[in-house]
């Protein structure tokens, strides 16, 4: 939760000074414009991140998985 949090607090830091360094290169619209681009990219690769250290994003989770791995 942590990370997220730092996360959530680092982007909103960044975000206005990037999106101003942009519009005064290419225009507020443009600037603009990168935010849902930006978005899309993250959703897209949300899928492939996985936790460290606790298997792929697809493997089952549960009690059956736990017995599976300890070899009961």
């Amino acid at each position: 939760m942590a990370q997220v949090s730092f996360a959530g607090n680092a982007g909103w830091l960044l975000v206005s000074p990037i999106v101003g360094g942009l519009a005064t290169a290419v225009g507020l619209a443009a600037a603009l414009g990168v935010l849902p681009v930006a978005a899309l990219v993250i959703a897209a690769l949300a899928g492939t991140t996985r936790r460290a250290g606790h298997g792929s994003a697809g493997e089952r989770r549960g009690p059956e998985a736990t017995r599976r791995r300890a070899g009961s």
